[in-house]
C-alpha cells in the first residue's frame, strides 16, 4: 500500500515532481530535526533533515500522521498556509513567503528596514492572533520566535511558520512556554522602534509633534513592561493570549488617534 494514501488528495504531493534547495534551507530547527526549503514553484519544503535517521521511529511517524490530519484544517491569516505533504522524506509543503522572516528584517540596521512603533504592535498582534487560533485548536507552537515568523508580501504583516510537531493536546506548561516565547519576540523588536524614535528626536523638524512624541516614549516603556510580564508568565500561562490582543488592540487604537491628532 502506498503510504501517500493517507493524505487526502488535494494535499497529495508527487515528490518526483519537486525540485527542493537544500543548500539553502529558509528555517534551519536546532531544536527540532527538520529543515525548511525552498522548492521551484515558489513553496516552502520541510523535510526531516537528511541523514538524521534512515528509517523514522514510531514516533516520528505518528508525529508526521498526525501532522497530516490537522494541518489541512488549520485556516488562519496570519499562519503559513499547507499546501501538501508526502511520505517521502516525510516532507510537508507550504507557501513560500518571500520576504523573508522577522529576524532578518531585525538584524538590518538601515534606517529604511526599521520598525515603527505601530509597525510594531501590529506584528505583535498578528503573532497573537495567530497563537490565539493554535491555542483555541488545542495546538501550542513550543518553538515561537522571530525566525519562525515570516513577512506578507507587502511587509505588513506577519504569518506563523514551522510549527506542527508537537503533541495535539498542549499542557498548562506548553501554553506558558508559548507565552514567553512571545514576550521575548515583543521584546526583540522594542530596540528597534525605540531607537527610531531617538533619531526622530535628533533631527531639526521631527517627524512628530512633542504630544506624539511624549506618548510614543511612554507606550514604548508600556510595551517593555508588558513584555517582561508574558516573559515571566505564571503556571497558568497568565497572561493569556487573549488578554495579550486585548491590551495591544488597546495600544493600537491609542497610537492610531494620536497619528491623526484625535
Amino acid at each position: 500500500m502506498d503510504p501517500d494514501s493517507e493524505i487526502h488528495n488535494n494535499f497529495r504531493i508527487d515528490m518526483n515532481l519537486l525540485s527542493v534547495d537544500r543548500e539553502s534551507p529558509i528555517i534551519n530547527s536546532a531544536k527540532k530535526a527538520t529543515k525548511v526549503c525552498r522548492g521551484r514553484y515558489r513553496v516552502a519544503v520541510k523535510q526531516l533533515l537528511e541523514g538524521s535517521t534512515a528509517v523514522p521511529t514510531p514516533e516520528a511517524m505518528q508525529m508526521f500522521r498526525r501532522q497530516i490530519a490537522v494541518l489541512p484544517i488549520v485556516n488562519h491569516e496570519n499562519v503559513v498556509k499547507f499546501v501538501g505533504a508526502s511520505f517521502q522524506n516525510m516532507t510537508l509543503i507550504a507557501e513560500f513567503m518571500m520576504r523573508g522572516s522577522l529576524k532578518n528584517l531585525l538584524t538590518k540596521r538601515q534606517p529604511e528596514h526599521m520598525l515603527d512603533l505601530q509597525t510594531v504592535v501590529g506584528f505583535a498582534l498578528d503573532t497573537a492572533q495567530a497563537m490565539k487560533y493554535l491555542h483555541a485548536n488545542n495546538m501550542t507552537h513550543r518553538d515561537l520566535q522571530a525566525s519562525n515568523l515570516l513577512l506578507s508580501v507587502d511587509g505588513k504583516h506577519l504569518k506563523l511558520a514551522n510549527f506542527g510537531l508537537d503533541e495535539k493536546v498542549p499542557g498548562a506548561q506548553s501554553i506558558r512556554n508559548d507565552v514567553q516565547s512571545f514576550g521575548r519576540v515583543l521584546f526583540d523588536m522594542i530596540p528597534n522602534c525605540v531607537e527610531l524614535i531617538v533619531k526622530y528626536q535628533l533631527r531639526s523638524q521631527p517627524a512628530y509633534d512633542a504630544y506624539t512624541m511624549a506618548l510614543l516614549k511612554a507606550n514604548s516603556g508600556n510595551l517593555i513592561s508588558f513584555a517582561s510580564s508574558c516573559m515571566s508568565a505564571n503556571s497558568d500561562g497568565e497572561p493569556d493570549f487573549t488578554k495579550i490582543i486585548a491590551f495591544l488592540s488597546r495600544l493600537s487604537d491609542e497610537l492610531q488617534a494620536a497619528m491623526h491628532g484625535e
